[in-house]
């Protein structure tokens, strides 16, 4: 994805700076000036639906506050400046969820649950039906991920809210609407937070599956696109509908389950 990143000439590195000084500043204790510096992620505002959906779960109405400032903010300088290119934004903003399905679209490299399901059920069914199942995937991640909070205290700096919080940041990527290659450099924050929660074992990640499922992450995600447009053009050069599986997004989500066992396991030493 750093390569991706590069190459493609995208804002990647600004989100991960964003997702860093977020997840630093709720660390300490600073909700209003963390919420302020998510709400800069509005150029990509997908990406801020899982981290501000477990904010309200958490009820951490001071960080809520400051995600709707900035973003209001914004989007009043927004107006300001283009107005004209503000109502144009709104107008066609729906007709994203189209974009997969156009042909020439590089849906291969999506890597979340709707570009999943796309690849694997375009060709066999309709674009609604598609649409249900990736509706009913998304919903069922955020509910999954609260889940999960609603047995964690808000307790930041503790090694069980530091791991919560880096699977969430990895789950959310996956529920994100609209998810391309390079968007996944900001799995480098999750990956480093879990890595600095073993700062003392003789075994790096204790050497255990939290080892293998980051080793499949680093190497999932580098070869899913190209692995997924093999499928693509195998399936279709033997006469078959064609389908592909992300690789990226099975792996994301193994990695985050046992992530959320290793932040359980915290609770219970506890």
């Amino acid at each position: 994805p750093t390569i991706a990143w590069i190459l493609a000439n995208q804002n990647s590195a600004f989100t991960l700076l964003i997702y860093t000084m977020t997840y630093v500043t709720l660390r300490r204790g600073r909700d209003l000036a963390a919420g302020a510096i998510l709400g800069f992620l509005l150029y990509k505002p997908q990406l801020a639906l899982t981290p501000v959906f477990i904010l309200l779960v958490k009820g951490r109405l001071r960080a809520l506050m400051g995600f709707l400032l900035t973003s209001s903010l914004l989007i009043a300088v927004g107006f300001l400046l283009s107005p004209k290119a503000m109502v144009d934004y709104g107008r066609v903003l729906p007709q994203i969820a189209e974009l997969p399905f156009l042909p020439g679209y590089p849906i291969e490299k999506m890597h979340n649950f709707y570009g999943f399901c796309v690849l694997l059920l375009a060709h066999l069914f309709s674009a609604r039906v598609v649409e249900c199942v990736a509706f009913v995937l998304t919903v069922g991640g955020l509910l999954i991920v609260a889940a999960w909070w609603r047995t964690v205290p808000w307790q930041p700096a503790t090694r069980q809210w530091d791991l919560t919080f880096a699977v969430t940041l990895a789950l959310g990527l996956l529920i994100s609407p609209h998810l391309m290659l390079y968007d996944l450099m900001a799995l480098l924050l999750p990956i480093a937070i879990v890595c600095a929660t073993y700062p003392n074992q003789q075994y790096l990640l204790d050497g255990g599956p939290l080892l293998v499922w980051t080793a499949l992450v680093f190497a999932g995600v580098f070869v899913s696109t190209y692995s997924t447009s093999a499928m693509l053009h195998i399936t279709g050069a033997i006469g078959f509908p064609q389908l592909a599986v992300q690789l990226s997004v099975p792996i994301i989500v193994g990695w985050a389950v046992v992530g959320h066992l290793a932040a359980t396991s915290c609770g219970k030493e506890r």
